[in-house]
């Protein structure tokens, strides 16, 4: 009989690890990278569930339970080895000796033993699990044909250059990923321990970071599902049909479900600890409804690993430990000193799990957050109190969240009877009091910080539909209710998924893969470890896929405790800037030990960012002005628009043969209307319209803007809003009491709209308010494409100037009346046809 202790066939199995990093190239994905995952995590994990006897009911349940311990016991290998200090190669070789020793220590399997707990599967269960299995297969293999996401401002691009700074130095928590010297603010890049697999996997395969996380984001989506199966099982009474229905509405109702590109992320640690997280409080409630012992023992297991892979995780499991704390009133306990014995000993063991990795982190690296101690996705009420965002909780509950709270009261009454009922409504009231009651959500989000409004991996509302469903008990309201939304659910998977061509294309159109030929290039160009300054999006792309540090990087992937972050942004944007003296240049370049410039030409024009972008005619200015420093810079054109300058250290830059003139003009033009007014981060000086002031729907407009500094303007993103508002619009009711509530709703009814806006950045950023001087006027030519739904008539046309942040915050007046936080200053009238 087969057996996973046999010396034959633990010989094969490390003799495929230890010669995985000799294989061929092309078997490293495809092969490598599953050896690696089946050696160091699928063995272990069995071999160690069977020496715990903890035992599965069913297949799928065994294997979500495997999957979990053997990941637990990889992190708990790589904890090892970051506290060692062990090289990465010491790392790989002793994995071996101990998942030997795990092997040699499990119990053999005694076939004359039976299991008085274990009953045999009915044959219509036996159908369910092989179609929830087919299920559950179907994605994870459309994230593994796929890969992962790489548009250009998502976060695997920062992921991949993370795992490649570990496979290439060793280091389980390298500090150089972007920086040559990053300083003590910029070390900490704020991962853990599911980044250092990666990277250990990508050494010894071989294979390239993307298709490192390509492979575990397949294998981990399909390890969170199984785990959604494991844990709804268990919460519901050992209820497979609640559980399988459970699977379901997870992979269509939530932000994992097909229709969201986050399916293809699971690998990213603020996901994935998910799953850690719903096995944590499964556990826990298994123990407070009277379970084995051995259940709280698990808690510690569950919470050491949820926290390893995300440190925000040992804040969640705290709050699912005190939801439990706290909620007396879905306690199974018959007394208030039982529901509390048994609720602080899980506490406890949370705790005792969650502590070490937590403070390891704390006191290596973990600090201060200044981009967290701001608060953000805030709606605020009055200038103090604010709760979430509403569109935030919109987007997470969807139409099945607001099912489950229907869902509450036909199940109140089995709350203390089904663990996943108590802990669900719970977890759920809470959270909903948490966002929304202003007098809760202020002080939480005082001190947890942006945290606070991060909690919902603790409400699996799925399961209260779920379980609704499958029980069918007398509650007709809820149950169509129910059904409504998850017809509303299921519609748009018609529509597109995650892995439609169509979506697929899209990202395709704004991905590393427009400039691979270039980047490859690019990678073999420079000497190692050079120092590159480029714009936000190129230097991001660098980071990743090419050997070299860079000044600045894009958005938020900078370190988070970095307080030097916007000077590096702004470092970048003079060097490459045609606006910038060459005298500034020489001294940001030598100050950035700066050895090479890429100007990168093909960047979209549309782009949005933090800080700024090089758009394509700033980029040609650019080009024309380093090419004009022949004695100073050694040039070389690449593939897909990239042009790479070699500065010379022996020549320092003190003038340009060729300055390009910055956009300004000595006073405003005759024809511009004259306003000299405040529109908000600037003084708008003047405006002109260009044309008849007649325009068709889908056509353009072209204007004009004047600004002027309006005082000292820190360095940010100064976006430029334009909005049209139609006149004399007839609203029913007069608008009350809501009118931009009642507008949408009428454009909603008519297909058509009333008011649009367009957003840009002056010179994509390049030349915003901080560079300005006191008093200059700054020319702003604008081109607005017009809506080809947008209603004819007369439109009011304004402009103002926005500094924006990361993450912004709203008034409640914005989401309730058109006079919000983005209406600015009229500039003049339009008329708009259908032609």
């Amino acid at each position: 009989m087969f057996s996973l202790r046999s010396p034959i066939f633990l010989i094969i199995a490390t003799a495929a690890y230890a010669l995985t990093p000799y294989a061929p190239p092309v078997l490293a994905t495809w092969v490598g990278i599953p050896v690696v995952m089946g050696y160091c995590i699928v063995l272990p994990g069995v071999l160690l569930n069977r020496t715990a006897r903890l035992r599965g009911g069913d297949p799928l349940d065994a294997a979500a339970l495997a999957g979990a311990t053997g990941l637990a016991f990889l992190l708990a290998m790589a904890f090892l080895w970051a506290v060692s200090g062990v090289s990465i190669d010491a790392f790989r070789m002793a994995l071996p000796v101990v998942i030997l020793t795990v092997a040699a220590r499990s119990p053999r399997r005694d076939p004359t033993r039976t299991n008085p707990v274990h009953t045999s599967i009915r044959m219509r269960d036996k159908r369910l699990l092989v179609v929830l299995a087919l299920l559950i297969v179907q994605p994870v293999i459309g994230v593994l044909l796929t890969g992962p996401s790489t548009e250009i401002k998502s976060d695997t691009i920062d992921h991949a250059g993370y795992v490649a700074e570990i496979a290439r130095t060793g280091d389980p928590f390298p500090t150089t990923a972007f920086y040559l010297n990053p300083g003590r603010d910029g070390e900490d890049l704020r991962k853990a321990l599911l980044h250092t697999i990666y990277g250990f996997t990508a050494r010894h395969t071989g294979a390239s970071p993307l298709d490192v996380l390509g492979a575990y984001g397949g294998f981990l989506l399909l390890m969170m599902t199984l785990a959604v199966y494991s844990a709804s099982r268990s919460l519901l009474g050992r209820h497979r049909l609640a559980a399988a229905i459970a699977v379901v509405l997870f992979l269509v109702g939530t932000d994992w479900g097909v229709s969201s590109s986050m399916i293809r992320a699971a690998f990213y640690p603020n996901r994935f600890g998910t799953a850690f997280l719903l096995l944590f409080i499964a556990s826990a409630m298994e123990y407070m409804h009277r379970g084995p012992r051995s259940a709280v023992r698990w808690c510690a297991v569950y919470a050491f690993a949820a926290t390893a892979v995300h440190v925000q995780y040992g804040v969640l499991v705290a709050f699912a430990a005190a939801i439990i704390v706290l909620w007396r009133t879905c306690s199974p306990c018959t007394s208030l000193g039982e529901h509390l014995q048994r609720s602080f000993r899980v506490s406890a063991w949370a705790a005792l799990g969650a502590a070490p990795f937590m403070l390891y982190r704390w006191l290596t690296a973990y600090q201060t957050n200044p981009l967290h101690e701001q608060v953000q996705s805030a709606m605020y009420l009055t200038d103090k109190w604010f709760v979430s965002d509403p569109f935030r909780l919109l987007h997470f509950l969807g139409p099945l969240g607001f099912a489950a709270i229907v869902c509450i009261v036909p199940l109140w009454r089995l709350r203390k009877s089904v663990p996943g009922v108590g802990y669900a409504i719970a977890a759920l009231l809470t959270f909903l009091i948490t966002q929304l009651v202003p007098f809760v959500a202020t002080p939480l989000y005082g001190a947890i910080r942006y945290l606070a409004f991060r909690l919902d991996p603790l409400v699996p509302f799925y399961i209260l539909p779920a379980f609704l469903l499958a029980r069918r008990p007398h509650a007709p309201v809820a149950r169509v209710v129910v059904a409504i939304a998850l017809v509303a659910a299921v519609v748009p998977i018609f529509g597109h998924t995650a892995f439609s061509s169509k979506t697929l294309e899209a990202e395709r159109r704004r991905s590393p893969d427009r400039w691979a030929r270039g980047l490859y290039q690019l990678a073999t160009a420079l000497p190692p470890g050079s120092v590159v300054a480029s714009d936000p999006v190129t230097s991001y792309m660098m980071s990743a896929f090419t050997p070299y540090y860079v000044v600045c990087t894009l958005d938020q992937h900078a370190p988070p405790n970095d307080t030097r972050v916007e000077e590096r942004v702004n470092a970048a944007r003079d060097i490459v800037s045609p606006y910038t003296s060459a005298r500034d240049k020489d001294l940001l370049i030598r100050e950035n030990l700066v050895s090479h410039v890429v100007i990168n030409k093909a960047l979209p024009p549309d782009l949005i960012l933090n800080y700024w972008t090089l758009e394509p005619a700033a980029a040609l200015k650019s080009l024309e002005m380093f090419h004009s420093l022949r004695y100073e810079f050694d040039a070389r054109a690449l593939d897909d628009g990239l042009t790479v300058f070699r500065w010379r250290h022996d020549e320092r830059l003190s003038t340009l043969p060729r300055p390009v003139p910055r956009p300004v003009v000595a006073k405003l033009p005759a024809t511009a209307d004259s306003l000299g007014v405040r529109a908000g981060e600037a003084v708008l000086a003047g405006a002109l319209l260009r044309g008849e002031g007649i325009l068709s729907a889908g056509g353009e407009l072209v204007l004009d803007l004047f600004w002027q500094r309006a005082g000292l303007s820190p360095p940010g993103t100064y976006v430029v809003t334009i909005r049209f508002d139609k006149k004399d619009l007839t609203l029913p009711f007069g608008g009350r009491p809501f009118p931009k509530v009642t507008r949408k709703l009428l454009e909603k009814v008519r297909g058509e709209r009333y008011r649009f806006r367009a957003d840009h950045m002056i010179q994509g950023g390049l030349f915003a308010p901080d560079v300005w001087d006191e008093g200059e006027i700054v020319e702003d030519d604008v081109r607005v494409q017009i809506p080809t739904d947008i209603a004819p008539g007369r439109y009011r046309v304004e402009a103002t100037m926005r500094l924006v942040a990361n993450q912004p915050n709203y008034y409640l007046r914005d989401y309730l009346y058109d006079d919000d936080s983005l209406s600015g200053v009229p500039i003049g009238e339009v008329t708009i046809q259908k032609w």
